[in-house]
């Protein structure tokens, strides 16, 4: 039984890590762009919420995987 709540605890966690870790990586990207284009709020403001798009995204498909 303590093998599965831990197995449970673990997917809860990987699936709640892909939030942080895709606006982390969807700002990171937009910011560079910024840096590119010289346009700095607008691109790492996209960049966070398509990031934030895919990470629901990506919990809903693992959640029907589970």
């Amino acid at each position: 039984m303590k093998d599965l709540m831990s197995t449970k605890l673990l997917k809860i966690l990987a699936i709640w890590s892909l939030i942080p870790s895709y606006i982390v990586a969807g700002g990171a990207i937009g910011y560079g762009l910024d840096k590119w284009f010289t346009t700095f709020p607008f691109v790492t403001g996209a960049g966070i919420l398509i990031g934030f798009g895919l990470a629901v995204r990506d919990m809903m498909r693992l959640k029907k995987e589970w």
